[in-house]
């Protein structure tokens, strides 16, 4: 389980790496929320490699490992809705850049500050979570 963890984890991290380097992240004011995210993940996954071992002399931590592949999917999930609102922004920037609608820009604004509260909320969420179960694991 915790081998298989350990490669999904991989994958976060690659996805979360792609997006804090593109400009999306920064039009999202997300940056340093999936920055420390990402940080997170690579440490929990150096304890994800010595998991596996350890697993048949501790069986807390199964119960850790489960805990922790909960968050990892709520972890792809934010990073995912992160790629889709980037894009949708770009599209609604690019379009409005063409012929400026007042309105339409504001409108625009408004979704990008609610979602970038919406999405710190549960960024901030994740790494407590996160945190709690680096705590746990050690």
């Amino acid at each position: 389980m915790a081998m298989i963890l350990d490669a999904f984890v991989g994958g976060c991290v690659r996805k979360a790496l792609e997006f804090v380097e593109g400009e999306m992240s920064m039009m999202l004011g997300v940056k340093d929320d999936l920055k420390k995210l990402q940080r997170r993940m690579e440490r929990i996954r150096g304890f994800l490699q010595s998991a596996e071992q350890k697993r048949h002399v501790d069986p807390c931590i199964d119960t850790w490992v489960m805990e922790l592949k909960d968050v990892m999917y709520d972890a792809d999930d934010i990073i995912d809705r992160c790629k889709i609102e980037g894009r949708i922004l770009l599209e609604n920037y690019s379009s409005t850049s063409a012929v400026r609608h007042p309105s339409s820009s504001s409108f625009s604004a408004f979704g990008s500050l609610k979602f970038q509260y919406e999405i710190g909320k549960k960024l901030k969420e994740l790494n407590d979570r996160l945190e709690e179960i680096d705590r746990d694991g050690n």
